[in-house]
Parts: C-alpha cells; sequence; structure tokens
C-alpha cells in the first residue's frame, strides 16, 4: 500500500465521520431516491405532479419529496404546496397506492459517497475505478471502502455504512457522474 493511498484512506476515513456526526449520512438514501424521482432536475414541474397526486403513486412520492427538499433549503412553499402538506399531514386524504413490483430504491445513487469517491480521486490522484480483475486495488473506490471498513468498526450497527464493497461504491459513482 502505498503512502499516498494510506493518505486517501485516512483522508475519506475523517470525512465518513465528520458525515456521521452532522448527521448527513441518514439522508443518502432519501436523497438518491429524490434523485431517481429527479425533482431537482430543473424541468421539474410540481404543478403537474400537484394536479395527478391524488391518484398516481409516484406524482405523489415526487411532490412529497418536492416540499421536503424546499423545506430544507429555506426555499419559499407555493400555498397550494402548504395547504397540501397539511392536507396530508391530517390526514384529509390518503396517499394513491403504490403499484406492484420493486418500490424505487435510488440504490444506483449516492450524493455523499459518490462525490467522497470523486474527491478521492482528484485530491490523491488515484483512478476513480479500476480493472475489476486487477491484483493491485489502489483506486479511490478501493480507498473508500477501506475508509467504510474503518469506519464501521467504530460504528453501533445502527450507523453503519451498509455499501462499502468496490462494486457498489463503482456503481455509486458512476451514479453520481450521470
Amino acid at each position: 500500500m502505498t503512502s499516498q493511498y494510506h493518505s486517501a484512506v485516512n483522508h475519506a476515513t475523517k470525512i465518513l465521520k465528520h458525515f456521521s456526526e452532522v448527521g448527513v449520512l441518514k439522508y443518502d438514501k432519501q436523497l438518491a431516491i429524490s434523485a431517481s424521482l429527479r425533482i431537482h432536475d430543473t424541468s421539474y414541474d410540481w404543478k403537474h405532479d400537484f394536479e395527478n397526486s391524488d391518484k398516481d403513486h409516484d406524482s405523489f412520492q415526487r411532490l412529497k419529496r418536492y416540499c421536503a427538499w424546499l423545506s430544507r433549503k429555506e426555499d419559499p412553499i407555493p400555498f397550494e404546496l402548504k395547504s397540501w402538506i397539511a392536507d396530508y399531514l391530517e390526514e384529509v386524504f390518503v396517499p394513491p397506492k403504490r403499484p406492484k413490483g420493486a418500490p424505487r430504491t435510488g440504490s444506483g445513487v449516492s450524493m455523499f459517497l459518490g462525490q467522497l469517491v470523486n474527491s478521492v480521486a482528484q485530491g490523491f490522484g488515484l483512478t476513480p475505478t479500476r480493472n475489476d480483475e486487477t491484483s493491485e486495488k489502489l483506486s479511490a473506490c478501493d480507498a473508500v471502502a477501506d475508509a467504510i471498513k474503518i469506519f464501521n468498526n467504530k460504528q453501533e450497527s445502527k450507523n453503519r455504512i451498509s455499501s462499502g464493497s468496490y462494486s457498489s461504491l463503482k456503481k455509486k459513482y458512476i451514479g453520481f457522474l450521470k
């Protein structure tokens, strides 16, 4: 293991610890789902989803997550959405049922882990990924995977990061690039 790679692992471990301390890791899955629903795209039309949220599950999910995103950003929330949120919280309406099939998970996307792989690659001169068959495992995905192992060893089971393998990080990095 080169000293540069070792430094990259130490850096990634510190970043993961910081992410955990400020609480952003708990939002990674939710942000991935929101990203897969494309609510952050500039072309997102909340009014269309507002009109369809009572009968279309995806419209309901997009609108709900869009409202949460506006709230966290502290952006103004249009009156129609404020009223819709209040109605939802007071159970004035029942959300539409999710259609059969697997739920949308956004598992190919990770705002934090994909960015971490990218920053480790750039900051330490590592390739982001490697040939899966290579014996020298010194890519940024490998460094972050090693950092996750170190991080997880110091965490309670509920605070551990579950997607810490090279292959899952490679997928998250590629999803981050899209």
